[in-house]
């Protein structure tokens, strides 16, 4: 089937190349010509459809039982396949478009509107999958892929050079150059997918020397695929590319030509770029909304090629590895994980040389090439300098600093900042190096008599070949067969794939739903979609063993009656995902689930019981991400708070409510952000060590979602940050062999839902501050403390630093029973820096003598500037407002 699509592919070429038939007498004499050049074509064909096999070996001869993916690198294969078939599945037998995804992120399903612009990585495949199972068919994309690269790199480099041994060897290095067989053997099929791009040229290449309006619309049509298979490429491929074949054919046409040329290459553009817009308005719609922030992706350092990564073969090359011929360098440099297929760059010793000898020899000709070549080059080393594995520093009074790279400047530019990973321009130098070795060959076999062309054309592709593998041979993912899952398709309830936080129970997941058809809670495609209400993790969280944590613990009732109430009907646990806790879970489910319902070589799968259960009471959650591991402080649980982290509370019911914790901050005071089920609810200064509560809000009835944002940026803190710090004044316990490394900002403990009891006050002082309301901690005593808990709320910047007082006043004598003053957070955040909208809590102690006469006594409060003893005016029709005192309310003194 490959040689049949190949050959047929190769045809088209090279009719189009030849057989141009301006009138019915022409015909029968470029037909003849046609067929006799065609038979080398056809040998050429032939030629690379047995170095697809080989190399991809042994792929061809299991198609049906193997998925051309690593196992050891990665997933993504079994993701692709699944979009494979929901693209099929979604257009002819749901009848919606594929950007709805009704079928992932139960119950809500998704929406990927930029799914559109990979278009053509899957609709090649949709007249296959009437037929082919979506593996066979992934299979198979993934072969004509090689072949098809190859094919087409030969026949621009072939028609540029008039050589076609240059042809062949540019064919070979564009289709087996190693990061692109990395990138295909770890499932990133829309990278991979990169054989378009040399047909576009080659016809615009031939438009451009004799245009025509045929020639206009066949460009066209190459040029959409090359639009809809992986958007960065346009930047990166098509239009660097085009802008160099434009400016070569406009420095030799005759300017005469120039008008008729400008109108042909215009119309094609306008067409496929027409086309294009229809796939890409989705997406465009979206962003014009403001939302699509779940494209930025992160590790643009990480994925940085190297300052010698051009030269460090694949550390897995069979060859170079028995010949002892792989640099030290080389194992530094290039991963053997998952990260190969974004680093490893290798453009190889004879492309080089070759390169190197076609831009000296023909200066004019190839000028533009290499230049292309060497400019992304050095942006595919990214925003700072790597050299040897490590980022290059150097120092300078004591002071370290990196050397920025010219991709510090794209790394923020719109729609550029969607590219995370640098090294991934390798194929923008590969293609340019890929044209610079076909005029390299075609000098060098001028140096020889054309008896040794043969020999030699051959053994440079053979030597090529051997010196860029990757790896041999190709290590496959098996397939199993799951009979249990064709039982499914007619149950009810949706799916929980777990842990969810495991990408090989997601992707795996993913392909399992080809078979059973049940909606699944989690899922992505090609960017997690980040639904903040998503329950996937919520139910993850809530189907573990729980140990004691700063939330209370559901019961086993409650576990039931939420998984039931959300429509869980099978857990799929897979044994196989990188989770240390799955032993544990493995352990626990079947007591609150049952024995399994089967168990298959990757999964144990659970049903969940369908006897209803009540819900009874509110259980919380909390999201595995920004939140660190639990750990004791005072005999109680506390887990620290990084960046951001989600609370869930599950309601049985919809009701008003505050949420109360204990908090402190790692060092200074620092501002955190909350908010409920996305509304803001308030911005809270964590300072002195304080049992916080927040004002009331609804809770809806279900799944609720409270989200924490420390606004500063975490501190990365070595070993146990209880050893200093407002920690200490809890009495942590220190553990000084506490060695790791870590990104803290908030410790937090002690967290639930209680019934708000701030004594509202809302009552303005001065023009900058409100003192929102208050809590009565305890009662007076004589002989005791009164602690009293302060709200204030910035409503304008302050320029002085105020004291706030709390007096104790006698009614009846307005002599001072008790007073306390302070500065805000204990100095740490004073008035002055207050942002607008903070609200900053005070602890106010009064300590009241043993000999306090009883009676009444009026509670009062306010601030005042040190050392003129000015108190801020106070605006409320209250008592003794007209003394700059706020009345909170009054205090029996008892007898004693």
């Amino acid at each position: 089937m490959l040689a049949v699509s190949g050959t047929m592919a190769l045809l088209c070429v090279a009719a189009c190349w030849k057989l141009e038939v301006n009138s019915l007498k022409a015909f029968p004499r470029r037909f003849f010509a046609f067929l006799v050049h065609i038979k080398y074509d056809i040998g050429v064909a032939a030629l690379f459809v047995v170095l697809t096999g080989i190399i991809t070996y042994p792929l061809i001869f299991n198609l049906t039982t193997m998925l051309a993916q690593s196992p050891h690198w990665g997933t993504d294969a079994f993701h692709h396949t699944y979009v494979l078939w929901w693209f099929k599945t979604a257009i002819f037998d749901l009848h919606i478009s594929p950007i709805n995804l009704p079928l992932i992120q139960y119950p809500t399903g998704g929406v990927y509107p930029v799914l559109l612009t990979f278009a053509f990585v899957y609709l090649p495949g949709i007249p296959l999958l009437f037929f082919l199972p979506p593996s066979v068919v992934y299979n198979l994309l993934f072969l004509a892929n090689f072949f098809l690269a190859g094919i087409f790199a030969y026949a621009l480099c072939t028609y540029l050079t008039g050589n076609r041994w240059a042809g062949i060897l540019g064919g070979v290095i564009y289709a087996f150059y190693p990061g692109h067989m990395a990138h295909a053997l770890s499932g990133h099929l829309e990278l991979a997918l990169i054989y378009p791009f040399p047909l576009y040229l080659f016809c615009l290449v031939r438009l451009l020397r004799a245009p025509s309006w045929r020639r206009a619309l066949l460009m066209a049509a190459t040029l959409v695929p090359c639009l809809l298979i992986q958007p960065i490429y346009i930047p990166f491929l098509a239009m660097p590319f085009t802008l160099v074949v434009l400016v070569y054919a406009f420095r030799d046409l005759p300017p005469a030509t120039h008008r008729q040329t400008w109108v042909k290459l215009v119309l094609g553009w306008g067409v496929a770029g027409g086309i294009a817009l229809l796939f890409f308005w989705p997406g465009i719609r979206e962003q014009l909304q403001g939302a699509g922030s779940y494209l930025h992706g992160e590790g643009i350092i990480n994925y940085s090629a190297d300052l010698l990564s051009a030269l460090a073969p694949s550390p897995l090359n069979p060859v170079l590895g028995r010949l002892g011929l792989l640099p030290a360098y080389a194992y530094r440099i290039v991963p053997t994980h998952i990260w190969m297929a974004e680093l490893l760059v290798y453009v190889g010793v004879i492309p080089l040389l070759l390169s190197g000898v076609a831009w000296y020899v023909y200066r004019r000709r190839v000028n533009l090439w290499g230049w292309l070549a060497v400019t992304f080059g050095v942006l595919s080393l990214g925003p700072v300098l790597h050299v040897g594995g490590q980022i290059f520093t150097f120092t300078v009074e004591g002071r370290g600093f990196t050397l920025p790279l010219p991709y510090a400047l794209l790394a923020n530019l719109p729609f550029l900042r969607y590219n995370r990973v640098p090294a991934r321009l390798n194929v923008t130098v590969m293609l340019a190096l890929v044209v610079l070795v076909a005029y390299g060959l075609t000098w060098l076999q001028t140096r020889f008599r054309p008896r040794w062309h043969r020999w030699l054309g051959s053994g440079l592709i053979v030597l090529t070949v051997l010196e860029l593998l990757a790896l041999w041979p190709l290590p496959l993912t098996a397939l199993t067969s799951h009979p249990q899952f064709a039982e499914l398709s007619d149950s009810t309830g949706a799916i929980l794939n777990v842990p969810v936080t495991s990408w090989v129970a997601t992707e795996r997941g993913l392909f399992h739903q080809i078979q059973h058809r049940l909606p699944i809670f989690d899922g992505w495609v090609q960017r997690s979609l980040g639904a903040e209400d998503d329950p996937a993790l919520f139910l993850d969280g809530l189907l573990r063993p729980s140990t004691p944590d700063i939330v209370p613990l559901p019961s086993d009732a409650a576990r039931l009656a939420i998984a039931q109430a959300e429509n869980v009907g099978y857990v799929f646990v897979f044994p196989g995902a990188y989770d240390v806790h799955i032993p544990q879970l493995l352990d626990y489910l079947p007591g609150l689930l049952g024995p399994p319902q089967f168990t298959t070589s990757e999964i144990v799968a659970y049903a969940v019981p369908s006897a209803p259960r009540a819900l009874e009471e509110v259980v919380y959650g909390l999201s595995p991400f920004g939140w660190g591991s639990v750990e004791p402080l005072q005999g109680r649980p506390a887990r620290w708070l990084a960046d951001a982290g989600h609370l869930y509370i599950y309601a049985p019911e919809a009701h008003t409510a505050a949420l109360q914790f204990r908090a402190l901050p790692l060092t200074y005071p620092r501002r955190l952000a909350l908010t409920v089920n996305g509304q803001p609810l308030s911005t809270v200064v964590i300072g002195d060590p304080l049992v916080y509560q927040t004002p009331a809000f609804a809770l809806k009835q279900g799944l609720n979602v409270i989200t924490f944002h420390a606004i500063e940026p975490a501190t990365l803190v070595e070993g146990d940050p209880k050893c200093a710090g407002p920690a200490r004044l809890w009495g942590a316990e220190c553990n000084t062999y506490l060695t790791i490394s870590r990104s803290l900002s908030i410790l937090f403990q002690d967290m639930a839902l209680v019934e708000a009891d701030i004594v509202p006050v809302d009552v303005a002082l001065g023009e900058g501050v409100t003192l929102l309301g208050y809590q009565l901690l305890g009662e007076a005593l004589p002989g005791h403390s009164l602690d009293v808990l302060l709200y204030w709320q910035s409503l304008a910047p302050l320029h002085a630093d105020y004291t706030a007082f709390l007096h104790l006043m006698e009614s009846a004598t307005g002599a001072l029973g008790a007073q306390f003053d302070t500065l805000p957070v204990s100095g740490l955040y004073p008035t002055s820096e207050w942002r607008v909208g903070d609200t900053i809590v005070t602890r106010m102690t009064l300590t009241l003598s043993p000999d306090l006469p009883p009676g009444e006594y009026h509670l009062l409060t306010g601030m005042y500037t040190y050392p003129d003893l000015m108190r801020l005016p106070v605006y409320a029709e209250r008592p003794f407002a007209e003394h700059g005192l706020v009345w909170l309310q009054s205090v029996e003194i008892p007898v004693h």
